[in-house]
């Protein structure tokens, strides 16, 4: 049989006292600048505890690691128009660059640390900025660019029978 004194009531009371404060002072200690950069795994966190409200809109794209998406317009300068990359529509690839067979091929190239090869490609013309009837295509085992490159092929239907290769096409490129 144990016999509870008033001084070890006390001593028990003091103890839980330390242990709680000690707890809830090291917490409230702890914070994002004790975290060392780049240390924190997915498995540090438990599933379902960040929410897309938690994230800056920048932090998305660098989680989309794998996905790229890109549009191609053509835009008027002084010597014409020229096709190229929209910049504020293109994540995920760094270049647009015609093929070695020229006109209406060509190459996007994705940017350092995007890999493509597994992603499901989805191209579509835009028809406000293109000339005549455009058509994109894909071309899934091109020889005309790099391995690692998006080949495309755009043309264009003039009313005759067969449609012919132009870079007069603006389009969408969504790898997923």
């Amino acid at each position: 049989m144990k016999i509870t004194t008033p001084a070890a009531l006390a001593l028990t009371a003091a103890a839980l006292v330390v242990a709680s404060s000690t707890a809830g002072y090291a917490g409230a200690r702890f914070g994002s600048a004790d975290i060392r950069d780049g240390s924190l795994t997915s498995i540090d966190i438990k599933n379902g505890s960040i929410s897309v409200g938690d994230l800056t809109p920048g932090t998305i794209r660098k989680l989309d690691v794998g996905r790229a998406y890109a549009t191609v317009t053509r835009v008027e300068t002084a010597t014409g128009l020229v096709t190229r990359l929209d910049p504020q529509r293109t994540y995920g690839f760094s270049k647009l660059k015609h093929a070695t067979e020229g006109t209406g091929t060509w190459c996007l190239v994705p940017s350092p640390g995007v890999d493509l090869s597994h992603s499901a490609i989805l191209v579509s013309a835009d028809f406000s900025l293109s000339m005549s009837i455009p058509t994109v295509l894909w071309v899934s085992d091109g020889s005309s660019c790099a391995s690692k490159e998006i080949e495309i092929h755009t043309t264009t239907w003039a009313g005759d029978d067969e449609p012919s290769p132009s870079d007069d096409v603006a389009f969408q490129v969504l790898a997923s």
